[in-house]
């Protein structure tokens, strides 16, 4: 396997297939996707829906109907077919191949195969080899085990006991997958993990060395792969730290002793009977204690108060993301890892109350993780709308206008203030911590009200402090109207809004349609109604979906075309709809719009991961990729 992909010259060795025809490519041409491809609507001159970087495969069906042919419409069946890029073609069962292909191939220079196997077999373990050795993959510190049949990752710093654990855990009986370093893979939405084949098999030990467990223990002792089921982190034991164990808080709170964070030096918990977060909503207890700088002391005071020791901190960042109806805040590391959080309603009152609940709000995810202001580096906003500077140019969901935010906010709290687009931060939490990890260029498109882009080129955000309004390109001229004043505007056709919108004139125009019946059941459309009528099999829901598909594939082609990014990730509520009714025909429709079916990199079209999540992690991270 390659970096983008398998090479055909590989894949004909594994499968032992007979070369008919060398293409000009065949030692360079790479399947980067897992589906093969019949082409029998291809003999019928149907390209609508032909996505050239698939496998193409001819079985008995296709061999009978051409044998049909004449031998001038065969020749046009192979030459229109070998003018794609295709990265080869194979005929199964060992069956004759037609002069007419193999002068055609040769004609277009396209490599041609053949295998002893059926139809059905071949494309079955092709797509299966292909599904284990594209799918995603990353590189991960830690030991991999498989104890009682549980796949069991052990991760923590180097020197905590990891693979002397591991070595214990192999001598009572349980097998070793992977030490040191661990290859994950997603397939079929596990997580499945194997060792580099450097490595394989070998376990290392401070101060003894390296061990093969295969010759010391036996075949029984190892695995070549296993899904991970559980994932284990090591870390030093601290006296000062506090550590949760399940069923302590419920312990204590039931039976009247207050909040836990309150038994540890330096928590700011509040008095019994006050909760935690605003609105009445409790807090859970923080995952982490935030360690001081030298020289600062408890709320800026001298250093050196009690319980807290004067050890270098990494860094810490405040992330507070401004939706429509609530606010919410995070505490992360210089990694974006979530530590603390904490939310509250928005209650916009003005321009000065509305920085003072953003301040509060920080202070109050401080206190949650038993930290003050001076533990924090600095604090990022993300609000729908424009900003400039620590300046809110306008907003979409509250009335703010030519404000300058981060001197009001800093009237109530003195941190570093960086504001920034809510799409914007969506997709730089998405590149630390969710699905862009490990890229350089990165897209997150948010499918709710409208249509949110963030764009990370070269790990910079696209526009530094200004968004990018890829929702506002026009993909109809003198389509719908659009709130911006243009008209036509992709968001018009491609938002959760123009979803619901088209999803409404589907009911109205069949009434009998199951949308009316779930709509009616949950009180009004939204964007996961049409998804669901369609999982039920109803065609009028399914018509909506296919052609709300083709219009997001339109403009993701478009921005795919120009940018070329290594991944688009799709976030919002529609995001979640299953993936064989949007991301699945979404992929097949942006792989024929984009050039990059020609060749060169092929763009993934992957689903955000981090939810809500994504947003204040973004926001607390947004100065490191301006």
């Amino acid at each position: 396997m390659q970096e983008h992909g398998l090479k055909i010259s590989e894949l004909v060795t594994l499968f032992n297939l007979e070369v008919l025809n060398r293409g000009s490519d065949y030692d360079t041409a790479l399947l980067t996707i897992t589906d093969v491809n019949r082409p029998g609507l291809q003999f019928h001159s149907f390209y609508d829906y032909f996505d050239p970087r698939r496998l193409q495969v001819l079985g008995k069906a296709e061999i009978t109907y051409l044998k049909g042919l004449t031998t001038e419409q065969r020749r046009k069946c192979f030459d229109d077919l070998f003018l794609y890029d295709i990265p080869a073609l194979v005929i199964s069962r060992g069956l004759d191949c037609f002069p007419e292909c193999l002068e055609s191939a040769r004609v277009h220079e396209r490599t041609l195969l053949r295998t002893e196997e059926t139809t059905v077999e071949f494309t079955s373990h092709t797509i299966e080899y292909l599904n284990r050795v594209l799918a995603p993959c990353v590189t991960r510190h830690g030991v991999l085990l498989d104890i009682s049949g549980e796949g069991v990752m052990i991760t923590g710093d180097s020197g905590i006991g990891k693979s002397e654990s591991a070595i214990e855990l192999i001598m009572r009986g349980h097998r070793l997958v992977a030490d040191d370093a661990v290859e994950i893979r997603r397939i079929s939405n596990q997580l499945i993990g194997t060792a580099p084949e450097v490595i394989r098999h070998y376990i290392e030990l401070r101060g003894i060395g390296v061990i093969d467990v295969r010759q010391l223990f036996g075949m029984s002792a190892i695995m070549e792969e296993s899904r991970i089921d559980l994932v284990v982190q090591f870390e030093q034991w601290e006296e000062t730290k506090f550590y949760d164990r399940v069923g302590i808080e419920d312990h204590h709170r039931h039976h009247g002793r207050g909040d836990p964070l309150r038994h540890h030096p330096g928590a700011a918990g509040p008095e019994p009977g006050q909760h935690r977060g605003g609105g009445g909503h409790e807090q859970p207890p923080p995952a982490l204690r935030l360690q001081r700088r030298p020289g600062a002391g408890p709320a800026g005071g001298p250093a050196g108060g009690a319980g807290q020791p004067e050890t270098e901190m990494s860094g810490f960042f405040i992330g507070i993301d401004v939706g429509g109806t609530n606010l919410k805040a995070g505490l992360t590391d210089e990694t974006g890892r979530l530590l603390a959080a904490a939310r509250r309603p928005l209650d916009f009152r003005g321009a000065e109350p509305f920085a003072a609940d953003l301040a509060d709000l920080a202070a109050e995810v401080l206190s949650t993780a038993g930290a003050v202001p001076g533990d924090a580096e600095g604090v990022g906003i993300g609000l729908p709308g424009a900003v400039s500077g620590g300046e809110v140019l306008y907003t979409t969901n509250i009335p703010l206008e030519r404000t300058d935010l981060a001197a009001l906010f800093r009237r109530r709290l003195d941190l570093p203030v960086l504001l920034g687009n809510d799409a914007d931060c969506a997709a730089v939490g998405e590149y630390f911590q969710g699905a862009g990890r490990g890229l350089r260029d990165f897209v997150v498109l948010t499918l709710g009200t409208g249509l949110g882009a963030g764009i990370i080129l070269d790990g910079r955000l696209r526009g530094g402090e200004s968004s990018s309004e890829a929702g506002h390109m026009v993909l109809h001229a003198g389509g719908e109207p659009c709130p911006c004043g243009r008209r036509g505007c992709w968001e018009q056709y491609a938002s959760a809004t123009a979803l619901i919108r088209r999803t409404e004139a589907a009911m109205a125009a069949h009434p009998e349609s199951a949308l009316c019946r779930l709509a009616e059941e949950a009180g009004g459309v939204d964007g996961r109604t049409p998804f669901l009528a369609a999982e039920a099999g109803d065609e009028t829901a399914l018509a909506v979906c296919r052609a709300y598909v083709e219009e997001l594939a339109e403009g993701t082609a478009s921005l795919i075309n120009i940018l070329r990014p290594e991944a688009v990730a799709f976030g919002g509520g529609v995001a979640g709809a299953p993936e064989h009714l949007l991301l699945e025909p979404l992929r097949r429709r942006v792989g024929a719009l984009c050039f990059s079916r020609h060749g060169g990199r092929a763009t993934r079209i992957l689903r955000a991961e981090l939810g809500n999540d994504a947003g204040v992690i973004g926001a607390a991270l947004l100065g490191r990729v301006i």
